[in-house]
């Protein structure tokens, strides 16, 4: 568990995205408002630390829900498609 070093603020985040597509105040809120709500993040008096390494995360959410469900669905697709 992460408890090393000094958290992160939504205000932080935004810097640090600069002008990336989607880096907006409210979307940020937004995914760690999600983050919390799925126990990937906790938020303390100095800001958002992780609840897990992030390969746990990886290893438990991201590929899982994301890699594996793409997968499918291409999968899906591309039968579509052959036929």
């Amino acid at each position: 568990q992460s408890s090393k070093g000094k958290g992160l603020d939504p205000s932080d985040i935004l810097k640090a995205l600069g002008d990336k597509r989607g880096a907006s105040a409210p979307n940020i809120r937004r995914q760690l408002r999600r983050m919390k709500e799925l126990k990937l993040v906790e938020k303390r008096q100095d800001g958002y630390h992780l609840c897990e390494k992030f390969s746990t995360i990886v290893d438990t959410f991201i590929i899982p829900f994301v890699v594996t469900q793409s997968l499918e669905r291409l999968r899906e697709y591309s039968t579509l498609l052959d036929n």
